[in-house]
């Protein structure tokens, strides 16, 4: 793994889909990313839309269940 993209959502379900196909349609060499998705309790699916990315490409979902912020989302990603 060369690199991870770490993204905070709330209430992102719409984008996901459209996030990763563009992102999974770069020329990189595959395997050379992972997408790390922090979600602070979203109410609109969006942790079930990136958990049906999770079987079959390197995308991983941290959930947040504290007061959503910012900050604190990109660090757990991090920290993963």
């Amino acid at each position: 793994m060369q690199f991870s993209v770490v993204i905070p959502t709330l209430d992102e379900a719409d984008h996901i889909d459209p996030l990763l196909t563009r992102l999974f349609a770069l020329d990189l060499v595959p395997g050379s990313f992972e997408v790390i998705f922090v979600d602070d309790g979203s109410r609109d699916g969006t942790p079930g839309r990136v958990r049906a990315w999770e079987a079959q490409a390197n995308v991983r979902l941290i959930e947040r269940h504290e007061q959503p912020d910012l900050a604190g989302s990109i660090l757990a990603g991090v920290a993963l």
